[in-house]
């Protein structure tokens, strides 16, 4: 367990992201975004899951009281690179005592997709920047339709040769920030386009967004040439298979 010293500092850390978080017209508007979508459960807060009083208030004990109750989870080991005869013989001897404690309970479901009755929300902020979201409760990450999806995000977002940066910032000029967000979820996962403007633009980059939100599951990825986005798309999964 960590001392502490250490829990302090990670406890400062921590604050600081939530604080900067909060800041963000787009962190802010993401929080709103999944909460419209999710309500909330699980998938309806922000990856750090936490207030900032329930950061400051955390102690060693109560970090060591909760890793108790993990201890009791059945975990797994993975590995990638060369491994030598007897270092894959002990990392398979600690992987066999990684077998649940009796009793222990099984992992809670993932949450699926709780929409509420609004179809907007809005933060005010004091700002000349406006953070602008679109965004659907799609499909996971077994779902035949999840790579249609991937393949779409790549199209609208990718690169600044992407639909988006093109259509949006290139000729219209109405964005500093502009993409699509897909990320991996087992059940129900966001499926988001997003830009970053001004607030005397936020009308027309809306009217913009909403336009490419409608035309594009209706039309074919060809704007950046036959075959770019399922190439970069297969560029991206081969890089990652190399780390």
């Amino acid at each position: 367990m960590l001392a502490p010293r250490e829990v302090q500092r990670e406890q400062q850390l921590t604050l600081q992201a939530l604080d900067q978080q909060r800041e963000d017209p787009l962190q802010l508007a993401l929080a709103k975004l999944r909460r419209l979508l999710y309500g909330h459960g699980g998938y309806g807060h922000a990856p750090l899951g936490v207030n900032r009083a329930e950061v400051a208030a955390l102690t060693p004990n109560q970090l060591r009281q909760a890793h108790q109750g993990w201890g009791g989870s059945a975990m797994v080991i993975a590995a990638a690179g060369h491994l030598d005869e007897g270092a894959t013989a002990h990392l398979t001897a600690l992987a066999e005592d990684l077998t649940p404690c009796p009793g222990s309970s099984p992992p809670m479901p993932p949450p699926a997709a709780l929409p509420t009755a609004a179809t907007m929300a809005f933060h005010p902020q004091d700002t000349e920047q406006v953070a602008l979201l679109l965004g659907a409760a799609t499909c996971g990450l077994t779902h035949q339709d999840q790579a249609v999806l991937r393949l779409l995000q790549c199209h609208l977002g990718a690169g600044m040769s992407a639909r988006l940066p093109q259509v949006i910032r290139e000729t219209h000029g109405l964005a500093y920030e502009v993409g699509a967000l897909f990320p991996v979820r087992q059940q129900s996962a966001p499926f988001i386009v997003h830009l970053s403007t001004s607030r005397e633009r936020a009308a027309l980059a809306l009217e913009l967004l909403l336009a490419e939100w409608r035309r594009g599951p209706g039309t074919p990825p060809h704007a950046r040439g036959p075959g770019l986005a399922p190439a970069q798309l297969h560029g991206a999964g081969v890089a990652a298979v190399q780390n």
